[in-house]
């Protein structure tokens, strides 16, 4: 086994000279001093008076309308550092209820988009826009974790899990990018039988490399997803599915690609420089907190 390791303070340099607000605050909690109230206040930026977060919290999307993803994003920041409370949590619910569709799920993202610089897969793909399991598991678990309780709620789970369910039946593999919303989900489902079957199924599908490559560099596609990406810690629940060996292997590579001037690299297309300087921050600093969990800072 190797131990390639990278330079923490030239990632340190990369953020407070190119990251957000946000992602400082981040890294200032994690790897200098707790301090979950200025993440919290950094998060709290991005909340419209609707009870939605937007502003670009997702930088691919530059709309200052709410949206479910940016909505999801914010409360697992929140939740990550104890400050999810229930003032919060029941504004985004209240807000949420009203998105939810006809097959009980609630869309990617919303018409609000429209106008609004934007990566081309921020597509509401209608109006009204269909559901997705991206990020309906994610902001489901999460509200979940914040002791929301709505009647949205239980029918928005059980269609995830039944998305999953005729997924499996079709002999099809789940959606890389639908993994992490529904691992969030069946951290904090209420129904505990579909949740324990559903995260069996995932780590078979993901053991099997259906859903991912699992060989370093060997990617299907620019954005596809990492094990390191799908299970960011050792007690993640989904680690199980990948060899501690495999996981050495990406390790290694994560830490290989970070780039001269101490940030990481982002290798889908933005929409504009601003966005690539944010999403940079984002990742060195996803960068850093994976490399920090897997013992190897």
């Amino acid at each position: 086994m190797t131990t390639t390791t990278s330079d923490v303070d030239r990632a340190a340099e990369f953020l407070w000279r190119h990251a957000r607000l946000l992602e400082r605050r981040r890294f200032t909690h994690r790897f200098e001093r707790p301090d979950p109230d200025g993440v919290a206040a950094a998060v709290l930026a991005y909340l419209n008076p609707d009870g939605g977060f937007g502003q670009a919290l997702e930088p691919d999307c530059r709309s200052p309308h709410s949206q479910p993803q940016a909505t999801r994003l914010a409360l697992g920041a929140l939740a990550d550092v104890g400050r999810l409370d229930g003032t919060v949590a029941e504004g985004a619910a209240a807000w949420a209820a009203g998105l939810v569709t006809e097959e009980g799920g609630l869309p990617f993202c919303l018409p609000t988009v429209v106008g609004y610089p934007r990566a081309p897969w921020w597509d509401p793909g209608g109006d009204p826009p269909p559901a997705n399991v991206t990020p309906t598991g994610g902001l489901v678990g999460r509200l979940r974790e914040a002791g929301v309780a709505a009647a949205w709620l239980d029918r928005a789970e059980a269609w995830c899990f039944a998305e999953l369910d005729r997924v499996a039946a079709a002999g099809e593999a789940p959606s890389q990018y639908h993994v992490d919303n529904l691992a969030e989900l069946c951290a904090h489902a209420a129904d505990r039988p579909a949740a324990d079957r559903s995260l069996g199924n995932l780590r078979e599908q993901l053991a099997a490399g259906r859903v991912i490559p699992l060989v370093p560099g060997a990617a299907a596609g620019p954005d596809t997803h990492t094990p390191l990406d799908i299970a960011p810690r050792p007690d993640h629940p989904l680690r199980p599915a990948f060899p501690d060996g495999m996981i050495d292997e990406f390790l290694d590579r994560l830490a290989a690609v970070q780039q001269p001037d101490g940030g990481w690299p982002i290798d889908w297309p933005a929409p504009g420089e601003t966005a690539v300087w944010e999403w940079r921050g984002v990742r060195t600093l996803g960068a850093l907190e994976v490399l920090d969990a897997y013992g190897r800072l």
